[in-house]
């Protein structure tokens, strides 16, 4: 054993500290604050040794004395504390009693347990840092039977000890109560909507896919179809599940219609939807996008379908002249010609089985209540366009007529202007370095200056894969082991070095000629990217770089030019799918509502399910300001694709379509 062993790599390594700075940033500052021995560490835990009011660490480490860390910011001239000890007189247990602390308009949250791992137990008592105030607003103490200690104006630099039976019982009036914008009424509303989600191998295919590509369903649309006054709801189904279609009563409930006609269209992949009235009889029709990965490339499944609404609930298939079978991702609609009907521009997602080839999107003129693709004669740089997620109709430059905004996935922010009537690819200095993985795009006149700025959802700051201009995550697509098949590579920089992202197992599932070439796994953990696939090989290959994973406010300053920065940390704490634009506390100012998620990441990389839905409270000067989930009210924490405003009755509901999931509803609280 010993001579086995003896052959095994033995590294010790430093262990990490991290200072939180606010706002859910945070500095690696292991040197800095003394922690530089390198060990093989398995347990930490703190404690006040030496009681001066700050936390002393304790490392444990194997076949080596463990460390002890003293403390010594009691040195420090802005630093105080307060320490809480919690017991209970008839010995019950006080783990789970959770504390927030006030002070200066901000708050301090932690909820008492000692444990720390399988191996780490810390003292019990919470610790809160004050800085150098001498007195905190109060403090609110919930405790494991439901009852209450409230203390207000505490001094600060003391160890307070507070026991269970000190407790009340809380009422409507007391500190706990948070009134909400909105209520969770989903079990009530009825729509008994679930999306379900069809069983596909997307890896089968491509084997280092670095997300499904079959699961960005369910499609949600709303709109006033039979001309009653109320807003019904379209909800589409994935691949083998028939789409539903709710229509709105009088009572403020829903009605399931019942059709053939989504019956037989159930084995498409209903990704998009819009109702759109598209042959000017005053009743709007259904338009829905064909999307997913589960056919092959020029599948008929991939056709869109446009659906007559005769006004009486009766719908007939339309046709589409031209129509191509390209995957797609959402649809949108405008008179850009101005001829009194809505054109239409169905985004094109990707290309089946060959991530990360450009699909190609298109534009559809209204002829007389006839769509006929016109994207060669309109957008003909519609053609390879790139993976388009998203997009928006706008006037950006005030000139009077539509223009378009794209986003996708390994793309940057895209304007397509409006000159005579054709859409010409504008190549703006402003955003060329803005290549992400975008998910969604909106806009509104958040400044109040005049003009459309846009928020454009990102995969986020919070997922496994990290970008920078400088140190890109990248991807190449080429056959290269000249078999036949195309093969993904994904890049990323570790200091100076670039490295494959995947690691050998999965690597050589893909090209097999890797495990001779090889052969062992730490030798090619040590190689970089060129080492591995050969420089000419990459250089020949389908190239992309992202310069940002950052979901951003991008603000039109006017003349072509704009300005992008990161919308608040915790919008970036998953990627954003959809949004809602809207004036959410009537102060006068646009504010967003945000929902997300990418729950289908490849085996390697963890989901990105941070992500519980956001409202953005803007200031009319471009900022925003997170309002918390207690007092939105709005917790989407689910797989969530979609997200609409809409008018029931006297009330406002908030729908959000998760996919594999239930529909969520949320409504304003009066």
């Amino acid at each position: 054993l010993d001579k086995v062993l003896g052959v095994l790599p033995s590294q010790p390594l430093q262990n990490y500290a991290y200072k939180n700075l606010g706002g859910l940033n945070f500095k690696k500052t292991m040197d800095e604050w003394g922690l530089k021995e390198k060990s093989f560490s398995n347990g930490s835990a703190y404690a006040d040794l030496d009681n001066d009011g700050d936390l002393d660490l304790i490392v444990n480490n194997i076949n080596e004395k463990a460390f002890i860390y003293r403390n010594n910011s009691e040195k420090i001239a802005d630093g105080n504390y307060l320490r809480i000890a919690l017991s209970d007189s008839g010995n019950s247990t006080v783990f789970g009693t959770k504390v927030t602390l006030y002070a200066e308009g901000e708050q301090q949250f932690l909820e008492h347990t000692n444990v720390r791992g399988i191996y780490s137990t810390s003292e019990p008592i919470l610790h809160f840092g004050v800085g150098d105030r001498s007195v905190v607003d109060s403090i609110i103490v919930q405790w494991p039977n439901n009852t209450v200690t409230s203390l207000r104006n505490i001094g600060t630099g003391q160890r307070l000890e507070l026991n269970m039976a000190q407790g009340i019982q809380p009422n409507t009036t007391n500190d706990l109560t948070v009134s909400s914008l909105y209520n969770d009424i989903t079990h009530k509303a009825g729509i008994d909507f679930e999306h379900q989600e069809n069983v596909f191998d997307d890896y089968k295919y491509q084997v280092l896919l670095p997300h499904k590509m079959s699961q960005f369903g369910p499609a949600m649309a709303k709109g006033d179809l039979n001309n009653d006054g109320l807003e019904d709801v379209f909800l589409g189904g994935a691949t083998g599940f028939a789409a539903s279609l709710y229509m709105a009563d009088k009572s403020g409930g829903f009605v399931k219609k019942a059709g053939d006609i989504w019956d037989k269209d159930a084995a498409y992949e209903d990704v998009a939807a819009l109702f759109v009235d598209v042959n000017g009889d005053g009743f709007q029709d259904i338009y829905v996008v064909s999307g997913g990965n589960e056919f092959k490339v020029n599948d008929p499944h991939y056709i869109d379908r446009l659906y007559i609404n005769d006004g009486a609930g009766r719908f007939s298939k339309g046709a589409i002249l031209g129509m191509d079978r390209s995957s797609g991702s959402s649809v949108v609609a405008a008179d850009y010609d101005m001829d009194g009907d809505m054109d239409l521009v169905v985004m094109g997602r990707h290309v089946p089985h060959h991530y990360p080839l450009p699909a190609t999107s298109m534009f559809l003129r209204n002829e007389n209540g006839q769509l006929v693709n016109r994207t060669k004669e309109v957008a003909p740089g519609f053609k390879e366009l790139g993976m388009v997620t998203d997009a928006v109709w706008s006037d950006h430059d005030n000139d009077g007529d539509l223009d378009l905004i794209v986003v996708g996935e390994w793309m940057p922010i895209t304007i397509f202007n409006n000159e005579n009537g054709e859409l010409k690819k504008q190549n703006i200095s402003d955003l060329q370095a803005t290549t992400g993985w975008w998910y969604s795009v909106g806009q509104g006149d958040f400044d109040q200056d005049g003009d459309m700025d846009f928020v454009v959802g990102n995969i986020g700051l919070n997922y496994k894969y990290k970008t920078s201009p400088e140190k890109p995550f990248d991807i190449y697509f080429n056959d290269f082991d000249n078999n036949g098949n195309y093969d993904i590579v994904l890049g990323y920089y570790n200091g100076e070095k670039h490295y494959p992202l995947r690691g050998f197992s999965c690597s050589s599932e893909q090209i097999p000629g890797l495990k001779d070439k090889i052969q062992k796994y730490d030798i090619f953990a040590s190689l970089e990217i060129d080492e591995v696939y050969g420089k000419e090989n990459l250089d020949r290959s389908l190239h992309y770089k992202a310069d940002t994973f950052a979901s951003s406010y991008v603000e039109n300053l006017g003349n072509g030019n704009f300005k992008v920065r990161e919308l608040p940390n915790l919008a970036q704490l998953s990627s954003i799918n959809d949004m809602v634009i809207k004036d959410f506390d009537a102060d006068g100012h646009q504010d967003v509502l945000v929902v997300g998620n990418l729950f289908v990441s490849e085996i390697e990389t963890p989901r990105n399910d941070a992500g519980t839905g956001v409202l953005l409270m803007g200031d009319g000067n471009g900022n925003f300001t997170p309002k918390e989930q207690r007092e939105s009210g709005i917790f989407a924490n689910r797989d969530a694709k979609g997200v609409l405003s809409i008018t029931v009755g006297q009330n406002e509901w908030i729908l959000v379509a998760n996919n594999n999931d239930k529909l969520q509803v949320f409504q304003k609280v009066p």
